[in-house]
């Protein structure tokens, strides 16, 4: 039996290609979605490598001082 009150199925102008334009979108997409992932663990890691191969220049400071640079300092000799 036909119905006559089916909805109509209507078709756009002009139309894509079916897959190709699809594929390439999510294709980009995700491409996109990887390297934003990625970035900062690069970062990070490229980050350590030069920390790890050029090392700080002037070495490590003290955080303190001895009873004699305090007095060194005290008496003026510094």
């Amino acid at each position: 039996m036909l119905r006559y009150d089916a909805p109509r199925v209507r078709l756009p102008p002009v139309q894509e290609r079916c897959c190709g334009a699809r594929r390439a979108a999510l294709t980009q997409n995700a491409t996109l979605l990887s390297l934003a992932a990625l970035l900062p663990i690069s970062a990070r890691l490229l980050l350590t490598a030069f920390r790890i191969f050029v090392p700080e220049k002037g070495g490590h400071r003290v955080a303190f001082l001895t009873r004699q640079e305090l007095k060194k300092i005290r008496l003026g000799y510094e």
